[in-house]
């Protein structure tokens, strides 16, 4: 029988390209191949310049000017080349046939991969990534060392932006399925005032989506109090006042709770184990989930954590609108699910969770409120 090999490789890919007769012809290309799940590089670079399949002196004006505007940027001269380039595409081709994922720069270089892929005729299994979409911003470097660029101190080279491209995957992880899957988390919790006031979390709800805003899964928990309810009845009153006025809005008893006060910490910093952006409503949401997960946002992974409210998200908490069970005044009370639902639809349908329409939106912000305005987000 035939065995079927299991892919354990990924990719990654970059090049540029002139147009020609009206299409993209690519003229650089820079390739590496790396392990899926240690993130290790198999192997050298392959690194290739093609051939042009006609002499510049065939070349029309209009193809001639699109060059000039090429060479502008990459320094490489028309005629320059290591490879024909039917030979140098087949290549290409071929090895991303022998990967589970190619992740390329952006969405445009991915449609010609794809286009090159239909003109073949070539299996169209493979997965692509753009990495923009996953928050990689990019500016192509203006000097480089290879030598095939004429003009080193001003051209871009497509084997340098390799390099950018693969160090920050590998370090951002979303290489792997799981930080994909997990890429967005929205959070929203609820807290009550315990003795030198201090707050704890009582009611916590995470939703996850991927980089499509697919939504991937959910964590939700209440968390046991530290203090039995027969020893509540000894708390000093301002204590068990402050929680009935907790009560009044969320609706959750002292005793209630499926997690472990002592495990509670724990347990909700495994919810962020492969989240790369995190979503609360304001500021003082972020400031007290950084209790819990401070040292992660400072281990040198990839962790954003974003307040919505920067953001337009003006939506208040609403009180008598749940239909969650474990509030015993459903009609009145406040309800962490149904806010991180709301934040997670608002999110996606207003594409606040793509970089560059977040970017967008504060760059508007910036260009048209008054300048006294500014320091609230810079």
């Amino acid at each position: 029988s035939i065995r079927t090999i299991e892919m354990t490789n990924h990719m990654v890919i970059d090049f540029n390209s002139y147009d020609l007769l009206g299409s993209f012809r690519i003229k650089e290309y820079a390739m590496c191949k790396f392990n899926s799940e240690t993130g290790e590089k198999n192997g050298n670079t392959f690194y290739e310049i093609s051939q042009p399949f006609r002499s510049y002196e065939t070349v029309d004006d209009e193809g001639r000017k699109n060059y000039e505007i090429y060479f502008q940027q990459h320094g490489i001269e028309y005629d320059t080349y290591t490879k024909p380039y039917d030979e140098l595409v087949m290549e290409l081709l071929q090895q991303a046939s022998k990967v589970k994922y190619i992740f390329v720069r952006n969405k445009k270089q991915e449609a010609i991969l794809k286009n090159l892929i239909d003109e073949l005729g070539l299996n169209k299994n493979n997965t692509f990534f753009s990495l923009d979409i996953f928050g990689f911003l990019f500016e192509p470097g203006e000097s480089t060392a290879c030598t095939y660029h004429q003009h080193p101190y001003k051209n871009n080279c497509a084997k340098d932006n390799l390099e950018i491209m693969f160090r920050w995957l590998i370090e951002s992880k979303l290489y792997l399925d799981d930080y994909r899957k997990k890429m967005h988390m929205v959070v929203d919790f609820n807290a009550y005032f315990v003795p030198h006031g201090t707050q704890r979390i009582k009611e916590f709800s995470c939703q996850q989506f991927d980089e499509e805003g697919r939504y991937t899964g959910y964590g939700f928990e209440i968390i046991k109090p530290s203090i039995a309810l027969n020893k509540y009845k000894g708390l000093p009153e301002e204590i068990k006042q402050s929680y009935l006025e907790y009560f009044d809005v969320f609706g959750i008893e002292w005793e209630d709770g499926n997690c472990d006060y002592y495990e509670s910490y724990k347990i909700i910093k495994n919810y962020f184990e492969y989240v790369t952006y995190v979503y609360v409503k304001n500021l003082k949401k972020k400031k007290f989930l950084m209790n819990y997960i401070g040292d992660l946002c400072q281990s040198g992974r990839k962790l954003e954590i974003l307040c919505l409210d920067d953001y337009g998200y003006d939506k208040a908490m609403q009180k008598g609108t749940t239909r969650v069970d474990h509030h015993k005044n459903p009609e009145r009370s406040n309800c962490a699910i149904d806010n991180t639902t709301a934040m997670r639809e608002w999110l996606v349908e207003s594409q606040i969770f793509k970089i560059e329409v977040r970017n967008c939106y504060l760059h508007n912000l910036y260009k048209y409120v008054p300048k006294k305005k500014y320091e609230k987000y810079e």
